[in-house]
C-alpha cells in the first residue's frame, strides 16, 4: 500500500454522545453487498429475454446490484428493521446539503430468512411500454432483464425477494463515435417499482456510502433535510431522526475524490464501524471519535463487501472482506488482479456463484477463482496434490489421505464451525444430515468443497 498521508479530522465538541446505540449481538447481520458494481463496458451482450434486441454494451448497474442479510433460520425480521445508506461524500455540491443524508431506505420488516438463515434482495427491470431499441424502433414484445443471480439463488436455501421495476432504457453511441449505432444501454429513466415495493428501485446511490442495518421506531426519512450529521464533523448528531436507532451492523466504502480544499471539498465521511477507503491519494477522513472504527486502506474504492465470519465484530481480514470487481463478468464477478485493491490481499479470482444465497465463510473458494461444488467423489486437490476423502457421503467420521494436513474444519451453511481437527480425521457423528463446507489446510494452502452428511 502506498505510503500516503491519512488525514483524520474530528471537528467539534466531544462532550456529547448521540442517543443511538450499537447492538453487536450478531442476531441480524449484513452478509454480502454488491453496490454500484462494474458493468459490461468492454463487450457486446444481450441479457434481456428478447432475442430481437441487438447485442449491446451494458453501462448501468441496475439489476447487477445485490444485497444479502443473515439471521435466524426461517426467522421473521422484526418490524422497524431497515437497511439504509448514508451519504459520505464531501465534495462542493454536498457541503451544506447532503453530508450525512440518508440516501436509501429498504424496509426489511416482516421479511423472513431462508432455512439457511439468508435473505437475498435482487431486482428485475422490465422495459416500459413504448420503449425503443437501439435503432429507435418501438419494442413490441415485453422485455425484461432478469437479475443475473437468479440461477445461483434458485439452488440455495435462501429466501429471495425479487423487486420488479419498470424503466425506460436510454441508448447511446459510446463505442464507435460518429457511426450512427446506439450500441450502449447507458442508463434507465423513469424507474417505477411494480412488485415487492420495499424501498428498493434497483439502483442504490454511489460512493461514498455508509451501509447500516438498523432498527428504529420510525422509518428513516430518505432524502430529508433531517440529516444525521448536520454540523458535518463526522459525528452522528445528538438530535434528529437517528437518535432512536439501534445499529445492528455497519460498513463504509469511501472513495477519494473529495480532497481539493480549494474547491470547497472536505473529504469523506465514515459512520460505519468498519471502513474500507481508497487511499490513492487519500482524502481527509472524518470519523466519529466515540465509535471504535477499523480503517482498511485499499488501492481503489471497493464495490464488493461481505462478512466472512459469524463473529459480529469488525476485525480487518477476519470478519470482513472487500474488493474491487472487474467489469463484464457478472454474476461471477472477477476480483481485481491488483492485490492492494482487496482485503485480505490474498483475495483473488472470481466471486463464486455458491456465495449467493449462502455464507462467505473465510472467503472460502475465492482463491484462484475456485468454485465450491458438492464432493461426490473421494478425490480433490490442494496446491496441486491430489487427496482422497472418504467416505462420501460422510457417516461418523471423514478421513483425508494423500497429504499430511494441518487443520480440517467443517462449517455449516450459516458459517459456524461444527467440527474441527488438527489431523487427517474429523468427526461428523454429531452432525445432522445435510450439506456442509469442508476446508482443509496444509502448508499454508487451503482447499474447500461442499460435503454431504448422510
Amino acid at each position: 500500500m502506498k505510503n500516503l498521508l491519512l488525514l483524520i479530522t474530528a471537528l467539534g465538541s466531544f462532550s456529547f454522545i448521540s442517543a443511538q446505540t450499537y447492538d453487536n449481538s450478531g442476531t441480524y447481520l449484513i452478509n454480502e453487498i454488491i453496490a454500484s458494481p462494474s458493468n459490461s463496458d468492454s463487450g457486446l451482450i444481450n441479457i434481456t429475454d428478447n432475442s430481437s434486441i441487438q447485442d449491446f454494451l451494458y453501462d448501468t448497474d441496475e439489476t447487477l446490484e445485490y444485497f444479502e442479510f443473515r439471521g435466524p433460520a426461517d426467522g421473521v425480521i422484526p418490524n422497524g428493521t431497515y437497511f439504509i445508506t448514508i451519504d459520505g461524500d464531501g465534495d462542493d455540491s454536498d457541503v451544506g446539503n447532503n453530508i450525512g443524508l440518508v440516501r436509501e431506505v429498504i424496509d426489511l420488516s416482516g421479511l423472513s430468512f431462508g432455512s439457511n438463515g439468508i435473505l437475498s434482495i435482487v431486482a428485475n427491470v422490465t422495459f416500459t411500454a413504448g420503449s425503443t431499441d437501439q435503432d429507435g424502433n418501438v419494442i413490441t414484445v415485453t422485455t425484461t432483464i432478469e437479475n443475473p443471480y437468479a440461477a445461483a439463488l434458485a439452488a440455495s436455501d435462501a429466501n429471495v425477494i425479487t423487486v420488479g421495476v419498470t424503466a425506460t432504457p436510454e441508448w447511446t453511441d459510446e463505442e464507435t463515435i460518429g457511426v450512427p449505432v446506439n450500441e450502449t444501454l447507458r442508463r434507465f429513466n423513469t424507474i417505477t417499482v411494480t412488485s415487492n415495493d420495499i424501498g428498493y428501485d434497483g439502483n442504490f446511490s454511489d460512493q461514498s456510502n455508509n451501509f447500516m442495518l438498523i432498527q428504529s421506531s420510525t422509518p428513516p426519512s430518505k432524502d430529508s433535510m433531517d440529516r444525521v450529521d448536520m454540523d458535518e464533523n463526522g459525528v452522528l448528531d445528538p438530535t434528529g431522526q437517528h437518535t432512536d436507532w439501534t445499529i445492528l451492523d455497519s460498513v463504509s466504502i469511501l472513495d477519494n475524490d473529495d480532497n481539493d480544499a480549494s474547491a470547497n471539498e472536505v473529504g469523506e465521511f465514515a459512520y460505519g464501524q468498519i471502513v474500507f477507503y481508497d487511499d490513492t491519494p487519500s482524502s481527509p477522513l472524518n470519523l466519529d471519535p466515540t465509535v471504535s472504527t477499523t480503517l482498511i486502506p485499499l488501492d481503489d474504492d471497493a464495490n464488493y463487501v461481505a462478512r466472512s465470519s459469524d463473529d459480529p465484530t469488525y476485525i480487518a481480514e477476519t470478519d470482513w472482506i472487500a474488493a474491487r470487481t472487474n467489469s463484464n463478468s457478472f454474476p461471477d464477478w472477477a476480483i481485481s488482479g491488483t492485490d492492494t485493491r482487496q482485503s485480505p490481499s490474498t483475495l483473488e479470482g472470481n466471486i463464486p456463484l455458491t456465495t449467493y444465497g449462502n455464507i462467505n465463510n473465510g472467503y472460502t473458494g475465492f482463491t484462484g477463482g475456485q468454485t465450491l461444488t458438492t464432493l461426490s467423489t473421494n478425490e480433490f486437490t490442494i496446491n496441486g496434490t491430489k487427496l482422497s476423502a472418504y467416505p462420501v457421503p460422510m457417516i461418523d467420521k471423514l478421513t483425508v489421505s494423500g497429504l499430511e494436513i494441518d487443520t480440517a474444519v467443517i462449517y455449516n451453511l450459516t458459517g459456524a464451525i461444527v467440527s474441527k481437527s488438527n489431523n487427517n480425521e474429523i468427526s461428523v457423528s454429531d452432525l445432522s444430515s445435510g450439506v456442509y463446507i469442508l476446508e482443509i489446510e496444509s502448508n499454508g494452502s487451503k482447499a474447500s468443497n461442499l460435503v454431504v452428511k448422510q
